[in-house]
């Protein structure tokens, strides 16, 4: 799907505890990983293709695919976000 090429662990740059942001980046690279049986690196890939596409920080990105759609929760993300990696979600290969 994306060239084999190592990219840099996802970071975010927000003030807010690297904790959390680490955290909630692995989960959502998990979830594409699982839901798309994809590499770390595509995940991580997608996941900035994103944020650019998105124009939200990566973190706003895996906090909404965690919890605003993985797990049907509310998020502290725009609603609009939600849906538009909705929009992405349903374009990716199965």
């Amino acid at each position: 799907m994306f060239d084999q090429v190592s990219a840099p662990p996802l970071t975010c740059t927000h003030a807010h505890p690297a904790a959390h942001s680490t955290r909630q980046l692995q989960q959502a690279e998990g979830v594409l990983r699982g839901w798309f049986d994809l590499s770390a690196e595509e995940a991580g890939a997608i996941l900035r293709a994103w944020s650019i596409e998105c124009d939200a920080c990566t973190c706003q990105v895996a906090e909404a695919l965690v919890n605003g759609i993985c797990l049907g929760r509310g998020t502290s993300q725009d609603p609009e976000l939600v849906r538009r990696l909705e929009q992405r979600l349903r374009r990716l290969p199965t």
